[in-house]
C-alpha cells in the first residue's frame, strides 16, 4: 500500500459530510441514520489500514525523527516513552475530525489518517500536572519563564500498536439540554450524541527531547504520573488515563 492509494479519512469526512449537514434541518431520522453510517464507515477504514500504516510509514517516521534530534547538539538527551490506553481516549474534541457532524472532533492526522496526540496537548498536560502538584520551580525550569526558553521540546505522539480497534464510538446523551438554567424532569429530552475516539489498548510512543540531561528522571516520573491522571478530554469521567 502506497500513500497514493490510502483511503484518506478527511477527503472521505467532507465528501460525505457535506450531504448529511444539508438533511439536518429536514430530516431528523435521516440525519442521524446518516450520522451512524459515517460514523461507521470512519471507524471501519482507519481500524482496516491503521496497522499497514504504523508499520509502513509511522515507524519509519518515529525512527527519522529520532535520528535527526540525535544530530541536533543543543540535545542532551532523549527521552522514548510508551504508554497505553487504559480508558478511551478523546483529543481536540472542539476542532477535530468530524466536530461539525458529530459536535464532538477527534484528532486524525491529516495525512496518515490515524489518530495522533499532538505535541500542545501533552505539554499543556503535562504542565498543568506540575503545576497542580505545587512544583512550582519545576515547572519553570523546564518549561521556562518569559525571558527564558524551557529545557524540553515535545514531539507528537504516535500509536505504534493496538490490540482490538485504533478507534471507536462513543455515545453521551444529553437529557436537558445546554441552553436551559432550570431542569424540570417533564421537559427531558434525551439527545444521545455519537463521535469516534481512540480505543482502549493503543499503545503511543511519545518523544521528549532534554537541553539539560539531568531532567530525565523527574521528567520521566513526571510525565507517568501525568498520563496516569489522563490526557484530554472528560479525564474527570475516567477518559484518557494510560499506563506503561
Amino acid at each position: 500500500m502506497t500513500l497514493i492509494n490510502l483511503i484518506n479519512i478527511y477527503s472521505r469526512y467532507l465528501n460525505k459530510s457535506e450531504e448529511i449537514l444539508k438533511l439536518s434541518a429536514r430530516d431528523n431520522k435521516e440525519f442521524s441514520d446518516k450520522k451512524r453510517e459515517l460514523l461507521d464507515d470512519i471507524i471501519q477504514k482507519i481500524n482496516n489500514q491503521g496497522g499497514e500504516i504504523i508499520d509502513k510509514y509511522i515507524k519509519p517516521l518515529i525512527c527519522a525523527l529520532s535520528k535527526s534530534i540525535n544530530r541536533d547538539n543543543s540535545i542532551k538527551f532523549k527521552l522514548e516513552l510508551e504508554a497505553t490506553t487504559k480508558s478511551r481516549l478523546i483529543i481536540n474534541t472542539a476542532a477535530g475530525l468530524g466536530q461539525t457532524v458529530f459536535e464532538v472532533g477527534l484528532n486524525i492526522h491529516p495525512l496518515f489518517s490515524i489518530p495522533y496526540i499532538p505535541s500542545s496537548s501533552i505539554k499543556g498536560a503535562l504542565r498543568s500536572y506540575i503545576k497542580r502538584n505545587n512544583y512550582g520551580s519545576e515547572k519553570e525550569r523546564i518549561f521556562g519563564e518569559k525571558d527564558r526558553i524551557g529545557e524540553i521540546f515535545i514531539f507528537d505522539a504516535y500509536p505504534i500498536a493496538f490490540k482490538n480497534r485504533l478507534v471507536e464510538g462513543e455515545v453521551t446523551t444529553s437529557i436537558y439540554g445546554a441552553d436551559k438554567d432550570t431542569i424540570e424532569e417533564h421537559k427531558a429530552s434525551p439527545n444521545p450524541v455519537i463521535y469516534p475516539c481512540i480505543a482502549k489498548d493503543v499503545r503511543f510512543k511519545f518523544i521528549i527531547a532534554l537541553k539539560d540531561n539531568s531532567l530525565q528522571l523527574e521528567v520521566t516520573e513526571y510525565f507517568y504520573n501525568m498520563v496516569k491522571e489522563g490526557i484530554g478530554a472528560k479525564t474527570l469521567l475516567g477518559y484518557g488515563e494510560l499506563e506503561r
